[in-house]
């Protein structure tokens, strides 16, 4: 049986082009074609492709698709439902290969060509459309709306921030990082303007903003709030008087209800969506068995879910890291292979993005992974190098642990292209991620944390750990001084006798009852300094007869000159 492959350009607003192409002749079939995006439209591509294909052989179909917006979709699944097989490439290989085979012309015909040779020129990086199970697709796209949501959001408070540091610079610094509670939110939208506030007074706008603030503010916040609003309005009353002011207060305050509004919605859909993400992902997996490891909470575990979908449909644990897109470049040539190379980041960027802070939190609570991790950074690599490394091992966790999930008993995660056997099922005990420590043993959450804060602290931890180190070694030396001071020693200095240095047995001033000199004593108490001090005296007088030597022999040599006529001009010559 031959194959015949069917590459289509799909078409967002217009008709999608496909094109036949047959390996055993190395031809395409007759010219590429369009048809329309409905249901006449796809019947008509299978009469096309059938009456290209000699009716005498035995041939099976397939076709070849990108994944352009979501129109691959109704296609895909009128095709499947046919009992055709159907690839989907990444938008890079299919142009990549179009390059290639003709680099000048981009065209729907050039790319529809292109996709109906890629499954012949690179067979092994062409894998089967995978379609979910409604539970794990909703979840994925229920998953990436929550993703956008939130940075949605977040860019509408930094919209908000710029726009206070615009009209009231300094105000939101009384808040703190409480900017948006309930407090900060009523300073947004009612006490925006510092010229209103000033007219309201101290008193006045204290009390306003407690009679519209339902939580408890302290007079301190309130009291920057204001001291704020006065140093706004002294930089802004010139202009404001000459109404030469580039922007109205007024209308900026508009602006600031108009975000608001939109980030109480975006709020309100956000916290939606986290219960019916929670709900559907408690369907799938009941017992939780994907949130065990470290770093794998409520949000990251759904998506990872969702995204992934069937594990099985992944050949082996490589390819399931590939999936992630932490997997390093590679470029060698004869003896030589260059170190070093970065990832190459082929993949979805939630699914990067929630693995890598995974790996950052497994680290912190993980023996295992903080070993890993200290070992890197011991041999000089880079922060974010270590945790992409800690990402990829964790991506060999996961699909460890997806394909226990699978061979559950009682699992509601199951395979679409294998069956489990009894023999195969496995215990709940026996299926969670358990913690371990560097010798292998089983230890709970608790363990885990302190063997890490103790064998591997981070940076901050250290800091911390010196810190404590240097007060309680300061304490301890206070303790000390303190235990060896002796009474006459506390009293002040006023009250205490007059302490005398200790002499040798032949001092001479011990030599007499009466008061000995002050040179005797130093005399006899220092002997090193007396003797530094006669050496300096020595060495003095030594250099003074040394410059007078000097100059004695200058003189001579000006005097030998003079006698053999060395100084006298030379006579001219007549």
């Amino acid at each position: 049986m031959r194959n015949v492959y069917v590459g289509i350009d799909l078409g967002l607003k217009g008709p999608h082009r496909a094109s036949v192409y047959n390996p055993a002749e190395e031809r395409y079939l007759d010219k590429s074609f369009s048809f329309g995006m409905s249901f006449e439209g796809f019947e008509y591509l299978l009469e096309e492709v059938h009456t290209r294909i000699s009716s005498e052989d035995e041939c099976s179909v397939s076709f070849v698709m990108e994944p352009t917006g979501m129109a691959w979709m109704p296609l895909s699944c009128f095709l499947v439902s046919r009992g055709y097989r159907v690839y989907r490439v990444t938008t890079q290989k299919s142009s990549d290969l179009r390059k290639f085979l003709d680099k000048h012309t981009k065209s729907d015909r050039a790319d529809a060509q292109a996709l109906a040779k890629l499954p012949v020129v690179a067979k092994e990086k062409v894998y089967e459309l995978y379609l979910p199970s409604p539970e794990l697709g909703t979840l994925s796209r229920k998953t990436r709306q929550l993703a956008k949501l939130i940075q949605q959001a977040a860019s509408r408070k930094t919209r908000i921030e710029n726009l206070f540091a615009m009209i009231n610079l300094g105000a939101l610094g009384a808040f703190g990082e409480q900017k948006f509670h309930p407090a900060g939110k009523v300073f947004f939208k009612y006490f925006s303007n510092p010229f209103a506030i000033i007219e309201l007074g101290k008193e006045g706008f204290f009390r306003g903003f407690r009679e519209l603030c339902s939580t408890q503010v302290a007079d301190s916040v309130l009291e920057k709030i204001y001291q704020a609003s006065v140093s706004t309005t002294k930089i802004y009353e010139p202009m404001v008087q000459t109404e030469t002011l580039p922007f109205s207060f007024q209308e900026t305050e508009k602006e600031i209800c108009i975000e608001l509004d939109l980030l109480d919605h975006e709020e309100r859909k956000i916290a939606e969506l986290e219960k019916e993400i929670l709900t559907l992902y408690r369907s799938i997996d009941p017992e939780g068995y994907l949130m065990t490891p470290q770093g794998m909470g409520p949000t990251i575990a759904p998506a990872i879910l969702g995204i992934i979908g069937d594990v099985s449909r992944f050949p082996n644990i490589d390819a399931f890291r590939a999936y992630f897109g932490f997997i390093p470049k590679k470029r060698q040539s004869s003896s030589r292979e260059k170190k070093g190379m970065g990832i190459h980041k082929a993949a979805q960027g939630l699914l990067k993005k929630y693995l890598f802070l995974a790996a950052e939190v497994a680290r912190q609570y993980d023996p295992e992974f903080a070993a890993f991790y200290d070992r890197l950074m011991k041999k000089g690599h880079h922060h974010y190098q270590a945790v992409c490394a800690l990402a990829n091992k964790m991506a060999g966790r996961l699909y460890a642990l997806l394909n226990r999930m699978q061979r559950a008993e009682g699992s509601r995660y199951v395979s679409s292209t294998s069956t489990i056997q009894p023999s195969q099922l496995l215990q709940p005990q026996e299926v969670g991620y358990k913690l371990k420590d560097l010798d292998g043993r089983i230890i709970d959450k608790k363990e885990a944390r302190r063997i890490v804060l103790e064998r591997f602290p981070s940076k901050s931890q250290r800091r911390q750990n010196a810190a404590a180190k240097r007060t309680a070694s300061t304490q301890k030396k206070r303790e000390q001084g303190k235990s060896e001071e002796s009474p006459t020693s506390l009293q002040p200095l006023s009250g205490q006798p007059r302490q005398l240095p200790k002499y040798f047995r032949d001092n001479s001033s011990k030599r007499s009852e009466k008061t000995l000199p002050a040179g005797v004593i130093l005399k006899d108490t220092f002997p090193e300094l007396l003797l530094q001090s006669q050496i300096d005296d020595d060495w003095g007088q030594l250099k003074k007869l040394q410059d007078k030597q000097e100059d004695r022999i200058r003189n001579l040599v000006s005097v030998n000159k003079l006698c053999t006529g060395g100084e006298k001009k030379s006579e001219k010559r007549s």
